[in-house]
């Protein structure tokens, strides 16, 4: 889902310096919904083929349809409460539709259900900071660094949580390893150097 949703935003990026921008919009948008369902959403937790998303639920979601992708995977959970993925992505849904009670509550269940993916534990933490809960937001974040260490926005958003805590040491350290990963951010995070 990550990596779908990371060439999505290149493939926009792209486009918007092209004259035919509605043109290939649409061709992007073709693409994305032929694809979507040979890319499925298999990284849940026990990562059987039996307990994958619903195709239409995760098409909802990767076309931005978030009203529908929170009733269509409301109804896969109600049908597979164990659906981990499910769980997950009907938090982010309620998230961008600002129930952020919601949001926390399913990502949530989808830990609790074993799901172990860095970016379920970045929007957790995001969600726990919109919450005013900064203790919950660091733990949070913490782990999305342990999982996806790999990825600047988890030590970027867990130095902005450090600094509101007052750690500042520890800010400078998650910035300078966002820095690392990703030096194009260097004026987003010089604030804190």
């Amino acid at each position: 889902m990550r990596d779908l949703l990371t060439a999505r935003a290149h493939i926009i990026d792209l486009t918007f310096s092209n004259q035919n921008f509605r043109f290939q919009m649409v061709l992007v948008a073709g693409a994305i919904a032929l694809l979507y369902p040979w890319i499925g959403c298999n990284a849940f937790a026990g990562g059987t083929e039996e307990q994958v998303c619903d195709v239409s639920a995760d098409y909802a979601l990767g076309i931005e349809d978030y009203s529908e992708t929170i009733r269509l995977h409301a109804e896969v959970v109600r049908k597979a409460p164990e659906n981990a993925l499910a769980h997950y992505h009907l938090g982010f849904a309620q998230g961008v539709m600002g129930n952020r009670t919601a949001e926390v509550t399913e990502y949530k269940r989808a830990e609790a259900l074993g799901l172990r993916m860095w970016d379920l534990f970045l929007n957790l933490g995001l969600a726990q900071i919109e919450n005013g809960d900064l203790n919950a937001a660091t733990d949070s974040l913490q782990r999305a660094v342990l999982l996806g260490g790999d990825h600047s926005e988890s030590h970027f958003n867990l130095a902005l949580v450090e600094e509101r805590r007052g750690m500042l040491a520890n800010a400078e350290h998650e910035t300078l390893a966002s820095l690392l990963l990703n030096p194009g951010n260097r004026t987003r995070a010089t604030c804190w150097l």
